[in-house]
């Protein structure tokens, strides 16, 4: 995500202020996907369902920040 933000910023500077943001969702994307996606344990043993809630809400807020975006 963070990475697909850096190349939008490139035609859109808004991009920049919410990489940082986005990068947090990069870290759940592969380890909860896969069971063996971790170097040890399992996902369901690594996060908690309040990091999902979280991470859930602001992937939420970023959908509709990108419509709003798509949509000018």
């Amino acid at each position: 995500m963070a990475e697909l933000c850096e190349t939008a910023s490139m035609k859109d500077s808004d991009f920049k202020t919410i990489k940082k943001r986005t990068a947090t969702l990069d870290i759940y994307y592969i380890p909860t996907r896969y069971p063996n996606g971790l170097p040890v344990g399992i996902p369901s043993e690594a996060y908690q369902k309040e990091d999902a809630e979280g991470r859930s809400r602001y992937a939420m807020k970023l959908l509709i920040w990108l419509k709003r975006k798509s949509e000018r």
